[in-house]
């Protein structure tokens, strides 16, 4: 598969952008006071996987073609890096938007989730259906228990 490399020079450091596809990229372009990345895709249904530098743009991130969002996966790519996979359905102008483009301390967590954009986060509600499944479970249990014993002494008497 291709790959192709677009470099971006901002604050006198230059940065590269990798995007994978087999589809045709033209129009690469960083916008720096928007903080994003644009692209134009040439085919439709074509796999991309774009691995952008954490000091060039982190996240959340949005991935619009033309002007609807579009769901992708996003990974880590070690501590410097991630990777934003998607499959446009038809041609058009990819963006890809971040939030910022100032470098920080902050340890962002690995995190690798489908997501249209990874600015909320939602309680586990599955660990506590377990957690509630199982409490219950262990009631009913043991007033069964009870009424069993209950039940064996009064026909003891």
């Amino acid at each position: 598969i291709p790959k192709i490399i677009q470099e971006v020079e901002w604050r006198k450091d230059s940065f590269f952008v990798e995007i994978i596809t087999d589809s045709g990229i033209e129009k690469f372009n960083f916008e720096q006071s928007l903080k994003s990345l644009s692209f134009q895709v040439n085919e439709e249904n074509k796999f991309i996987t774009t691995i952008i530098p954490l000091e060039l743009l982190r996240g959340p991130y949005v991935v619009f073609l033309d002007d609807e969002q579009i769901l992708f996966h996003k990974s880590m790519n070690g501590e410097t890096h991630t990777t934003l996979d998607f499959i446009p359905k038809t041609t058009g102008e990819i963006t890809i938007t971040g939030t910022t483009t100032e470098i920080t301390t902050t340890v962002e967590p690995n995190d690798s989730s489908v997501e249209p954009n990874d600015s909320s986060v939602e309680p586990n509600y599955l660990i506590y259906a377990i957690v509630g499944g199982i409490v219950a479970s262990a009631i009913i249990a043991t007033i069964i228990r009870v009424k069993q014993k209950t039940t064996k002494l009064t026909q003891k008497q």
